[in-house]
């Protein structure tokens, strides 16, 4: 709901896509961001789709998708449920600020927590953000 038109991933690689997707963010409106969705919700509203989850990336220090859909969810919740999770794409332990940002997101109204252990500088970092999660989620998750 997010992507736009970004730079092409010649490699088709995650890990390229992940730097293709960190430039683009950077360049991401409310009002994009918004159209967009709401273009896909009615696709899939038309086909009969009554529940929709996205994972939106809260590695952006402005939060930029996360507050456009969080916005959207609100506009289209008599057409269809709309789940989001806070998703860490560059990291949390790895990202300046990351746990500051996920615990933003959970204040803002993410639904759910999402985690990637993989993705972080090392191993224990991994372990740590998955720790990190759980608890942030009991704190602040319905």
């Amino acid at each position: 709901m997010t992507a736009g038109d970004p730079e092409w991933n010649q490699t088709g690689t995650l890990f390229d896509g992940i730097r293709i997707w960190s430039e683009r963010k950077k360049t991401l409106t409310k009002e994009d961001v918004k159209t967009r969705a709401k273009q896909a919700i009615k696709i899939q509203v038309a086909n009969g789709i009554q529940f929709v989850r996205s994972h939106v990336d809260v590695t952006d220090p402005n939060l930029t998708a996360l507050k456009a859909l969080i916005e959207v969810r609100e506009e289209v919740k008599d057409q269809v449920e709309l789940q989001l999770v806070a998703f860490p794409q560059e990291g949390i332990l790895s990202f300046p600020n990351g746990k500051e940002l996920m615990t933003e997101a959970a204040d803002l109204g993410a639904d759910a927590m999402g985690g990637i252990p993989h993705f972080e500088f090392t191993r224990e970092y991994g372990v740590e953000s998955l720790k990190f999660l759980m608890k942030l989620a009991e704190q602040k998750i319905n």
